[in-house]
């Protein structure tokens, strides 16, 4: 017998955790709108608009960010009132991976691999902790210090390679081979693995990206923003969870913004401070 009591207990946590998440973003935007502070990473460049109508409503879903807004000011003197907690640019508690969950598109903005390694390693290793099956499109140094820093967190790499939970492609052979980019030969790819990665017993699928040399080619883009927002309708209902990962350097400005709006959410490194 079902005990419904226990999923309709899941389904509100799930509803909350959203809620909360949009909730964040809402009062990042408008912090990183109003205060920008340099050493802090702006997470919430842009507003998550079309997410949170699609999710709520279009009546509901400006009404929530209205409500939120309204709450704000609160919220920030509360912050000041209590020093002891300590705040940071980080999104929603103090580490990202722990923050995902299935259904989720989220691109990360870098600035250099060690700040990409950074969020890469705890969202693998909670990854292979959940019984998800990773699945990484890397460049081979990232590939590489990745690999070292999970055995440097008691995790065995070949073990977790050999029974499949943790796999690794490059760029070119993910995204131009078999005659080049093809957002509906990626997303048949991407179905397919997700439901393998089901039947042969893991939890769900959680993928890393990284998009950059495909979003260096003028001609790719726009089919690059069509996948990604294919990408975006596609995980809303699949136990999965979808890290893209673009460097900064290597995208140009105009495109930076329509590559958030593809995500539902975006993680954003700082500038250096030596930065002009």
């Amino acid at each position: 017998m079902i005990d419904r009591s226990k999923h309709g207990d899941k389904k509100s946590n799930v509803l909350k955790r959203r809620d909360y998440l949009f909730a964040e973003a809402v009062t990042g935007w408008a912090t990183n709108l109003f205060f920008p502070l340099r050493k802090v990473p702006n997470h919430y460049l842009r507003l998550p608009w079309r997410r949170i109508c699609k999710k709520r409503g279009s009546i509901r879903g400006p009404l929530f960010i209205a409500r939120v807004l309204a709450l704000w000011p609160f919220e920030i003197a509360l912050e000041i009132v209590r020093p002891e907690r300590k705040r940071s640019g980080e999104m929603v508690g103090r580490d990202h991976s722990s923050q995902f969950s299935h259904g989720d598109h989220i691109c990360h903005l870098y600035q250099s691999d060690e700040s990409l390694l950074k969020i890469l390693l705890p969202y693998v290793a909670e990854g292979l902790k959940k019984g998800e099956r990773c699945f990484l499109v890397q460049k081979a140094p990232v590939r590489e210090k990745l690999c070292d820093d999970l055995e440097s967190i008691g995790i065995d790499v070949e073990r977790e390679i050999g029974r499949g939970a943790l796999l690794f492609q490059s760029e070119d052979e993910l995204y131009f081979g078999d005659g080049g980019f093809d957002p509906t030969r990626l997303l048949d790819r991407l179905g397919k693995l997700i439901n393998d990665s089901l039947e042969a017993g893991f939890t769900g699928l959680r993928t890393a990206g990284d998009m950059s040399m495909a979003c260096s080619d003028p001609a790719l883009r726009r089919r690059i923003l069509e996948y990604e927002k294919a990408v975006d309708e596609f995980y809303a209902d699949k136990k999965a969870i979808a890290f893209c990962n673009y460097r900064q350097d290597e995208v140009p400005r105009a495109t930076r913004a329509p590559v958030i709006d593809a995500h539902g959410f975006h993680v954003i490194d700082p500038k250096p401070i030596n930065a002009v």
